[in-house]
C-alpha cells in the first residue's frame, strides 16, 4: 500500500528534526569540552572560571534585512517622520507593516524592536541619532547636522 503524502511529509519532518537534535547535541558536547579546557587553563593562571558570567551569543542575521539594511531603514523612517521623534517600537512596527508582516507575531515583533534598538545605538555611536527621554520612554531623532537625503533605494521603497 502506498504511503499518504501527509505521512511521508511528517516522516521526513521527523527525520530532519531528529538529525538537527543530534547535530546540536554533538555541538553542545564539543563546546562543553572546549569550556573544560579553557577552565583548566584559567586555573593554571590562578583565575577562577566560576566567577565569569556567560555572555549570550551574537544574534543571527535577520532574513528580513540585508547587511546594513536595518540602519538604512531607521534613517528612512526618520526621513518619512519629518523630524518627529520616533521610538524603536514605532520604527519596528512601521517596518513590519511595510513588509506586510503580522503584528500579532509577538516573537517577530520583539526581534524587530531589538534589532532597531541595536541599530539606533549604532547610529548614536556614529553621531547620527540622538536619544531623548527616559529608559522606558526613549524616543530618537536625527542629530542636527545629519542631512536626510533621499537615495534611490529610499525612493524605490516608498513608491
Amino acid at each position: 500500500m502506498a504511503q499518504s503524502p501527509v505521512i511521508h511529509a511528517l516522516r521526513d519532518k521527523r527525520a530532519r528534526l531528529a538529525g538537527e537534535i543530534a547535530a546540536l547535541e554533538r555541538r553542545t558536547n564539543q563546546v562543553r569540552a572546549d569550556l573544560v579546557h579553557v577552565d583548566v587553563t584559567l586555573r593554571l593562571f590562578g583565575a577562577d572560571p566560576d566567577g565569569i558570567a556567560p555572555i549570550s551569543p551574537a544574534p543571527r542575521r535577520s532574513p528580513h534585512f540585508p547587511n546594513g539594511g536595518i540602519r538604512q531603514t531607521c534613517l528612512s523612517a526618520f526621513r518619512i517622520a519629518g523630524g518627529k521623534p520616533l521610538s524603536a517600537h514605532d520604527i519596528a512596527e512601521g517596518v513590519m507593516r511595510g513588509m506586510g508582516l503580522s503584528m500579532d507575531d509577538l516573537a517577530l515583533r520583539n526581534d524587530f524592536v531589538r534589532r532597531v534598538q541595536w541599530a539606533l545605538a549604532g547610529l548614536r555611536r556614529n553621531g547620527l541619532a540622538v536619544p531623548q527621554g527616559g529608559y522606558r520612554s526613549v524616543v530618537w531623532t536625527l542629530a542636527g547636522s545629519v542631512p536626510v537625503v533621499e537615495t534611490e533605494h529610499d525612493l524605490n521603497r516608498s513608491g
